[in-house]
């Protein structure tokens, strides 16, 4: 489901996708899709592209994933060619990563490898990461 969410006066384009299994449980997950989005539609100067959770943990091709997840090497070049459609419009990028405050969380943990953004969507100087 392709769906916009207000962010300080600018609109992010996002897809709520079907939430991944892991050992039998779900777990929420928003990804961005770009083959459902008409990127020459979208620019317009109250909106921005919002990237939540493109962190090395999830992506079982990172040799130290400690929470991989299926479909993140999919989304994640979905949401690289999205990205580059942004930066060429010169929309605004704000990219979010979580952190767990303690060594004890199962994955993200503060100052690792994991929890750092992923290559394919490595933010510019310029851009917000939060």
């Amino acid at each position: 489901m392709i769906s916009t969410v207000k962010f300080r006066g600018k609109t992010a384009v996002i897809a709520l996708l079907p939430f991944p299994r892991i050992h039998n449980k779900v777990f929420p997950s928003v990804r961005i899709i770009c083959g459902r989005v008409n990127c020459a539609t979208i620019s317009r100067p109250n909106i921005a592209l919002l990237l939540i959770d493109f962190q090395n943990d999830y992506y079982a091709t990172y040799a130290t994933a400690k929470w991989a997840l299926s479909g993140t090497e999919v989304a994640a070049s979905k949401a690289a060619r999205l990205l580059t459609e942004f930066r060429n419009m010169k929309q605004p990028v704000i990219l979010v990563r979580h952190e767990f405050p303690s060594n004890d969380a199962p994955f993200f943990l503060p100052d690792s490898e994991g929890v750092k953004t992923h290559n394919s969507v490595t933010p510019l100087d310029a851009e917000t990461a939060i």
